[in-house]
Order: structure tokens, then C-alpha cells, then sequence
């Protein structure tokens, strides 16, 4: 995204900035740089120019719509008291950082690029040299609120759960328009927490089992949870809930945001974990190459066995449990926040990561690997921003620049209707509605030779559903509706 994109308002959220000797002299009105909408992408360093007789280094929030007057000066005020607090040692620096994240939540509503009613690709940009891939968007189901995950049920192509940001879990039968609140989970919604992802046991249908992933309060800190769930069993909807919680894994956030989401279990029956660095910007705590902590790192784990003292086991092919310099779940590090990653019927595990200041990637997860966050983004150099040692790092399969898009949002192989999408890997990106599809390689070692465009559509594109005919569907935060990608429309 260039530097002039959003000044009209149409990235409504504000991205925390703070890092250096500059974060201890200047007024923390000067930390707000315009964000991307969804929540999952962190403070940056990067700062756009000051206005002409401005002190500030962004005064978007300040200079806005007239409406917004109010709320500004309670954001001086109470960042003044939160300034002083510092200066006299009555506020620690990462309440002050968590704090200024969630302020997000105080400026624009989401909005999307372009006429939402409007349901034509556009293709722009790098997409005009792109190969293109017509395609036509079908709605399948509305009424949601910020959608942030989409699973069918084992063995079925119209019913499927929906979940909700701020806590809501929805069955939904696409066949009958039917949709009921299946459970409310009590979850915390700061920035990018909430409920956020969930998975159906492999052997669903004879155990009832599901797994959610989502953040909440616990003893006043922010907490990711992963619980396991039965669904009761009843022919009417109305009568089924979910029951016999176990909580099988805990992690406490340091900030509330880069919390990932995603669950899934892989081919051998493992329940495979994505977490993010932990949030704020620049990895300050150094998580990503830290194996010592769950954040920035793929877990890999056995919730099929806990007879020990843990909720699960640890598979003893882990590549890191005899290794004191990790923690033994672990299965990859140098991840940042990996919102959506799915497995292949091939048994790849396809990560998309979300990035920081310049570049969004697609990865293969692979055993014992290192995806190189903080060292660099994607497969450019971080920190340092020049000369950074690349030994052992694995590059993305994948990347783009922040011209096409600033919040990938991971997909699915496709192989439903449209020949020209069989076997392609289908993903977006949140902020510019932008659909693309890539032929995946054999190994994380390969590069993807080529990519195609579906267009740019008016959506926020938040998560990404495949039915079991390998039909592919698309929720819409901004909206709350579902699309199922379908073959183009005559004359489009």
C-alpha cells in the first residue's frame, strides 16, 4: 500500500509506533500511524511525514473528520496522564504499548475499498500483468458480525460453523438459509483477540469433538486459549450445545495483538498450533527466535493422549524435544502472526504469515525449519535492515510488497468447479480485497514460479472456507457475509 492510500479514511485503523529514544522525548500523540483495518497487523516503525506546521509526526486522528474532535482530546488527555505515569515510574512502558494497540478500537469503522454492492474484479496494479482468472462471487448466507473463521461439518456441504469476533459460534445450513448461535464464548476483544479459530477432531463424527482457539481475561491478563469441546448430539439445532470443556493449552499474551487463530490438525492425527510473536511492534521481546516460548512458533501436539500430567502429549518425533534450547511442542520458529494456515490433501502444511512494515508471505512448514522472523520479513532483512545473517533461515514460497496488499489473509487449494482454479492454492488480502491463486512446490525449499489474479473485490477479506466438493468460500468482515467463488458470469 503506498503512503497516500488511507489518508481519505478508507484505513480506519490507527497502528502504534514506538520504538527508540524517540518513544522517551516525544509526545505520544506522535505514535499513531494509520494502520491497516484488521487488528491481526502490528504497530510499524514506518512514519508518514508531518503535516506543514505540524510538531506531530502524524496527526490523522487529530486532523480528521470534525466528528472525531472529542475523542481526540481524551486520547491527548489521557495520554499526557499515561506520559506523566511513565516519567514517574507509576506506568510500565508495555501497558503504555498494550494500551495505545487497542486504542485502534476509537477511530473508524471498518470500511472497504470500493462499492460493496459492486461484485466486479477489478484488476489493478500488478494484477494488470498478472494472468487473470475470472471468477464471479456467490452469496451463500448473511447476517454475521465480524466473521473470523468458516469449517463445515465432516461429510457435509451446507452446514457448516461460523464464528463470530466477539464470541458468538454459529451453525449455519446454506441449503435452508437456517442459522442459529450454537455457543457464546466470554472472550476478550481488544485489537485482535476474540474467537478466533476452530477445527473439527479428524474422527468428528464419532467423537463429537471440536477445538476453538480465543482469547480472553484471566486473573487481569490477556490469555490464548485452546480448549477442546463435544457437540451434543440432536437433530434440532436449537437443542445442540456445547459441553465437557478441556482446556488444552494456555499462553498468556504479552500484547493483544498477534495472537494468530488458526487450528489444524494434520494428516497424522497431530493438532498443529500457529502462534504469533506476541504483538506490539519490531518483536521487542524477541519471540521469534526465541524457542524457549510458544510465541512465534508452530506447535505440534497430541491431544489424543494425556494420560500424563499435561492435557496432551508431546509426539516424540518433534524435532526439538531432546533440545533444552526449545520448547518440545515446538515444530518451526520465526514465525510473526500466522492468522491462517491450512493442510493440504498432499499433507503440506501452507502458512500464511502476516508481516509488518513492507512484505506479506505464503510458506511450507516443514519440520525443524526457521522462517526467519524478527531477522527478516518475508525473505528481506529486518533487523538489521541491511547485512542480516541468513544462515538456516527458510525464504517464503511466496511474498508481495505493501503496492498489492498490507494483510494476507491464507486460503485454500482449490478443486471444485473452475478448471483453471483445480489444484491451485486460493488466498487474499484483507485490507484490498485483492484474490490470488498460486501453484503450490513440491518442497519449502522451491519458489512459486507464477501467480494469478481473481481481481479486487469490495470486501475484507477475513477468512477464507472449503466445502468437501473443494469449493472455496470467502467471509466478508466488513458485511457479514459468506461468498462462494463461482464460475464467472457471462459477459463479465
Amino acid at each position: 500500500m503506498d503512503d497516500a492510500e488511507g489518508e481519505d479514511g478508507r484505513l480506519p485503523w490507527l497502528r502504534p509506533m514506538m520504538s527508540g529514544a524517540a518513544s522517551r522525548h516525544t509526545s505520544f500523540a506522535c505514535f499513531f500511524t494509520i494502520s491497516t483495518p484488521f487488528s491481526h497487523l502490528a504497530p510499524t516503525r514506518r512514519q508518514r511525514p508531518a503535516p506543514a506546521g505540524s510538531r506531530c509526526c502524524n496527526s490523522y486522528w487529530l486532523s480528521g473528520e470534525p466528528r472525531k474532535l472529542k475523542k481526540s482530546v481524551y486520547l491527548i488527555s489521557a495520554l499526557f496522564i499515561l506520559t506523566l505515569g511513565l516519567v514517574y515510574g507509576y506506568v510500565k512502558i508495555s501497558s503504555i504499548q498494550n494500551w495505545i494497540v487497542n486504542l485502534g478500537y476509537l477511530s473508524h469503522e471498518y470500511q472497504v475499498e470500493g462499492n460493496s454492492t459492486d461484485l466486479t474484479p477489478q484488476f489493478t496494479g500488478k494484477d494488470v500483468d498478472r494472468p487473470h482468472i475470472l471468477v464471479s462471487l456467490e452469496k451463500m448466507a448473511e447476517g454475521f458480525s465480524q466473521i473470523t473463521d468458516l469449517q463445515f461439518f465432516p461429510e457435509s456441504n451446507h452446514e457448516l460453523l461460523v464464528l463470530e469476533k466477539t464470541g458468538a459460534l454459529k451453525w449455519v445450513n446454506l441449503s435452508t438459509n437456517q442459522s442459529e448461535v450454537l455457543h457464546l464464548f466470554d472472550v476478550s476483544t481488544n485489537a485482535e483477540q476474540g474467537l478466533l479459530g476452530l477445527v473439527f477432531h479428524p474422527n468428528y463424527p464419532k467423537n463429537g469433538k471440536i477445538y476453538v482457539n480465543m482469547t480472553l481475561k484471566k486473573e487481569d491478563r490477556d490469555v490464548s486459549r485452546v480448549s477442546e469441546w463435544f457437540v451434543s448430539e440432536s437433530s434440532d439445532i436449537s437443542k445442540k450445545s456445547l459441553m465437557n470443556e478441556r482446556i488444552i493449552m494456555e499462553l498468556v499474551q504479552p500484547y493483544s495483538n498477534h495472537n494468530a487463530g488458526a487450528l489444524a490438525f494434520g494428516p497424522d492425527g497431530m493438532l498443529f498450533v500457529g502462534w504469533g510473536d506476541g504483538g506490539w511492534a519490531d518483536d521487542p521481546e524477541e519471540n521469534g527466535q526465541n524457542g524457549k516460548t510458544w510465541l512465534g512458533s508452530m506447535l505440534r501436539i497430541d491431544v489424543n493422549d494425556y494420560s500424563n500430567e499435561k492435557p496432551y502429549s508431546i509426539p516424540p518425533d518433534n524435532p526439538f524435544v531432546n533440545n533444552s534450547d526449545y520448547q518440545p511442542e515446538t515444530w518451526a520458529i520465526g514465525i510473526r502472526n500466522p492468522w491462517k494456515y491450512i493442510f493440504t490433501a498432499k499433507g503440506q502444511l501452507v502458512m500464511a504469515d502476516v508481516g509488518q512494515n513492507k512484505w506479506e508471505e505464503v510458506s511450507l512448514v516443514e519440520r525443524g525449519k526457521n522462517f526467519g522472523w524478527n531477522i527478516r520479513e518475508a525473505k528481506h532483512c529486518f533487523n538489521p535492515e541491511e547485512n542480516c545473517l541468513t544462515a538456516g533461515l527458510v525464504d517464503p514460497i511466496y511474498e508481495y510488497d505493501h503496492t498489492e496488499g498490507v494483510s494476507i489473509t491464507g486460503g485454500y487449494v482449490y478443486d471444485g468447479k473452475i478448471v483453471e482454479l483445480k489444484k491451485k492454492y486460493l488466498f487474499g488480502d484483507f485490507v484490498t480485497g485483492r484474490i490470488w491463486a498460486i501453484d503450490l512446490p513440491a518442497t519449502a525449499s522451491e519458489a512459486v514460479s507464477s501467480s494469478f489474479s481473481l481481481g479486487k473485490w469490495p470486501l475484507l477479506i477475513s477468512t477464507f472456507g472449503r466445502d468437501h466438493n473443494g469449493e472455496v468460500y470467502i467471509g466478508d468482515f466488513a458485511n457479514g457475509i459468506i461468498y462462494r467463488i463461482a464460475p464467472a458470469i457471462s459477459g463479465q
